[in-house]
């Protein structure tokens, strides 16, 4: 083996090493060049530092989004089901009213409870669009 990749091997086990120690400067708020001279000083070279500091920027925005995601998923589900059981709920009263006024030999009077019917359907209906984005 070359002195070359020798280096480059010590490097990365280096960078494997120091992977927990950069995790941790970046949840201290550090910024990207103060992360890279904190490593340089541990003993990586300046390309690899600035590799390591660019991978754990990265990871950190795949977090981020998959975060994003989860909670925009949550907020979608959470509208779904509010208007689904908001719209039955108006399904229902309609439902029933309409029920025992046919069923009164004077005829009656029912209850259209409308404004839950259309409130229930633009929110399940807002929490579908929202799942599809």
């Amino acid at each position: 083996m070359s002195e070359q990749e020798v280096s480059q091997e010590q490097q990365e086990e280096r960078k494997r090493t120091l992977y927990p120690y950069a995790r941790r400067l970046m949840m201290e708020k550090h910024s990207d060049s103060q992360r890279k001279e904190l490593l340089m000083e541990k003993g990586l070279t300046e390309s690899s530092a600035q590799q390591l500091v660019r991978d754990l920027r990265q990871e950190q925005i795949r977090l981020h989004q998959n975060q994003w995601d989860d909670t925009n998923q949550d907020d979608a589900m959470r509208n779904m089901a509010i208007g689904g059981v908001i719209c039955a709920i108006g399904l229902f009263v309609t439902f029933t009213s309409y029920q025992s006024a046919a069923s009164s030999p004077s005829g009656g009077s029912y209850t259209l409870a409308w404004g839950a019917i259309l409130f229930g359907g633009f929110q399940f209906l807002r929490g579908v669009y929202q799942m599809m984005e």
